[in-house]
């Protein structure tokens, strides 16, 4: 599933198990556009998709510029796969800022507990929950103060330890760093950033990640981070304060 944000809408692709490509089954049925605009302002950013516990697949999506996530409901048509709107969430302003300095792109959803966590860029980190039958409830995660966390905020993906536990791992895109949060208690667990190696480029700048938490071969017994790297120049991370 994929943010179309020039037309502010969803494509979705499935996976040839064969040849391991990818397939456009976007239904024509896809509706136009999710926060009424087709401008690549104000539409389609950062999403994540969800199973929720009654089986229903949902997709939630951030808005560029703007304070909104919209929920949709993905849905068979003819074949194809399309999506109905369920509802729309705005993100809480307590400081009473413009819209578009919440804009958010990070958003994941506990596949545990149907949580889900949105960060805004400037900083900050909301809970909220998922089931369109309650109100969102959003909850502060983490503070937009927070002094392990250098805006701007990017992507969010969790980690299913095998013990049960869960980890939140936040982009620090401001320091090209990687914060870990226990998902429970909202705890800083500590950051790393990937530097130079012998056969890959560092990363800064990231925009996002994704977290894979089961087996993956003899390569990856313990799963596989994916980072996005958004530059080849190099940063300097944790920066000597003085």
């Amino acid at each position: 599933v994929a943010s179309d944000r020039a037309n502010d809408t969803l494509a979705i692709y499935a996976i040839d198990p064969d040849i391991l490509k990818l397939k456009d089954v976007t239904s024509v049925k896809m509706p136009d556009s999710i926060f009424g605009v087709d401008d690549g302002e104000a539409t389609a950013y950062g999403l994540d998709a969800f199973t929720a516990a009654d089986g229903t697949p949902y997709v939630f999506v951030t808005q560029a510029g703007g304070d909104k996530i919209a929920q949709l409901k993905l849905v068979e048509a003819g074949g194809k796969v399309s999506a109905e709107l369920v509802q729309t969430l705005t993100l809480p302003n307590p400081e009473g800022l413009d819209p578009e300095e919440l804009q958010s792109e990070g958003i994941v959803i506990d596949d545990t507990t149907g949580f889900g966590y949105v960060s805004v860029e400037s900083g900050g980190i909301w809970r909220f929950s998922t089931d369109p039958a309650s109100a969102p409830d959003f909850v502060e995660f983490v503070a937009s103060d927070a002094d392990f966390l250098t805006p701007d905020l990017e992507g969010l993906s969790i980690r299913y330890a095998d013990d049960g536990s869960r980890q939140l791992f936040v982009s620090s895109q401001g320091d090209s760093t990687f914060s870990v949060l226990d998902l429970d208690s909202g705890a800083f667990l500590g950051r790393f950033a990937v530097a130079d190696g012998a056969s890959i480029d560092g990363v800064e700048e990231s925009d996002g990640l994704d977290i894979f938490s089961g087996p993956l071969g003899s390569a990856f017994p313990n799963g596989l981070l994916v980072v996005h790297d958004g530059s080849s120049e190099p940063q300097n991370v944790f920066p000597d304060p003085d």
